[in-house]
């Protein structure tokens, strides 16, 4: 895969990050505050039960596209399983829903979700034609095109209705964005389900599949929930006034995920194939180091600058600003550990990754009991803070028992005083802005001097390319 196709491919996660980013401070605007955090709740439902629907049968189905002689009945085998599951899963729902819900909500607005959950299953296979087919544009589109449907309808309903929308409007017109794409899309990728016959199924193929696809659902479950239990705790706990302040602070934050983006796409495919070809893997310890630089300086970004988001949100999510701080957190430390606890990956030892969340997610769910209580959002974007340092501090742990050694000790100094001073600006900010923002520019300075040979690195790599 050269450059130009890698950027094509970016081109779409870039995009989706980015009005992910913009669209839940736009909707501070024009929806009720309440109604943000409902709507917040909904976008995790829907995770959920993309995870539990699919069964983790699209991951067998990525393994084994390009390896299948038979790739209609490959289609089959993992996509009509979930579709089962799914139509249980909506069956069991429906009978629960009045008691899983936080508001109430009647059966039309529950066929409305299905349609959402439903609409989002179908919609992943459509984008894996389009990524495992190689055609990079098409994808990159098929990534933007839901989000900007969705913040069009909004816009379009708000100014034609000219007063504030409910969360029963975001629902639905979330669903409708998703509904249209799936449309746009399908025909454009139909020949894939053209040939695809239920009488394919297998017991024995969807046995193979499922030992390798479960697993990974199981894992992916693991993670949904150690990215979401603290939004349920707010809303349990505190309120979910509460619920939507630290939703708008994860969606600003959620900028930092680029840096996860551009990891994912660019180098870890070239660490792979340096293991293939055997090449000097030195060479890592550059990029570990390059990537712990990058990730404090966004921490130092957000310490220093977050104060600005108050210019573009209403006055009633003035404190954002603050959790903003320590919610950067989660994509930074995430971003870390994927560069870090690469070699889990590379040694195939898998089960690590999960055994990292599992132990982050027992500590996210204690201290999101202990500290919502009294602090709210703060004590959750504490939590989520913790817990995610854990997690990378547990992947890099394996990583390099099972691995290779590398150069640790200032990538945990710089990552555990990145975190403190993000715990002390959550807690203290509002109290002792001027002091902590100097703390903030002076461990900027700090990291540049510590980090000067990185920097030079890094400088090379962007006008040379020397690096790679």
């Amino acid at each position: 895969m050269n450059v130009t196709t890698i950027l094509k491919y970016s081109i779409g996660p870039f995009g989706a990050a980015f009005l992910g980013m913009l669209s839940l401070p736009l909707l501070t605007w024009i929806i009720p505050q309440k109604d943000i955090g409902i709507f917040s709740l909904y976008n995790l439902f829907v995770g959920f039960s993309l995870i539990i629907c699919s069964l983790g049968l699209d991951q067998s189905y990525i393994r084994d596209y390009h390896s299948s002689s038979d790739r209609s009945k490959l289609l089959i085998n993992c996509f009509i399983p979930g579709t089962v599951v799914l139509m249980v899963f909506f069956i069991l729902v429906s009978c629960l829903y009045k008691f899983l819900f936080p508001v109430e909500i009647d059966f039309g607005m529950l066929l409305v979700i299905f349609v959402g959950v439903t609409s989002t299953y179908f919609y992943r296979y459509i984008t894996l034609f389009l990524r495992l087919d190689n055609k990079p544009v098409s994808y990159s589109i098929s990534q933007l095109i839901p989000k900007l449907f969705f913040i069009m309808l909004v816009i379009a309903l708000y100014y034609s209705l000219n007063t504030s929308l409910e969360f029963k409007d975001l629902i639905i017109l979330s669903a409708a964005s998703l509904l249209l794409s799936l449309v746009y899309f399908f025909h454009k990728t139909i020949h894939y389900w053209k040939g695809s016959k239920v009488d394919a199924l297998s017991k024995i193929e969807f046995i193979k599949l499922a030992k390798y696809g479960l697993p990974l659902a199981f894992s992916g479950l693991v993670y949904w929930a150690l990215t979401a239990v603290d939004r349920f705790f707010i809303a349990k706990l505190a309120s979910l006034e509460e619920l939507a302040l630290y939703s708008v602070a994860m969606s600003i934050s959620s900028a930092a995920m680029i840096l996860k983006t551009l990891f994912q796409t660019l180098w870890a495919p070239t660490v792979y194939n340096w293991v293939h070809q055997k090449r000097d893997l030195s060479k890592v310890d550059s990029i570990n180091s390059i990537i712990s630089f990058l990730v404090i300086v966004g921490f130092c970004i957000m310490g220093l600058l977050s104060e600005f988001v108050n210019y573009f949100i209403p006055s009633n999510y003035h404190s954002v600003y603050v959790l903003a701080i320590a919610c950067v957190g989660f994509p930074l430390f995430l971003t870390l550990a994927e560069a870090t606890g690469i070699g889990i990956n590379v040694t195939k030892r898998t089960y690590l990754n999960f055994y990292s969340a599992f132990i982050s997610l027992l500590l996210n769910i204690l201290m999101n009991y202990l500290l919502i209580p009294t602090y709210g959002a703060k004590g959750a974007a504490a939590s989520t803070l913790v817990s995610f340092w854990l997690y990378f501090i547990f992947k890099t742990f394996y990583s390099r028992i099972y691995w290779r050694k590398f150069p640790v000790f200032k990538i945990y100094l710089f990552s555990t005083l990145c975190m403190t001073l993000s715990l002390l600006s959550l807690f203290y900010m509002q109290v002792e802005n001027e002091l902590l923002k100097l703390i903030w520019l002076m461990f900027l300075i700090l990291s540049l001097y510590c980090y000067r040979k990185t920097i030079q690195t890094l400088y090379q790599f962007i006008l040379y390319k020397k690096v790679l």
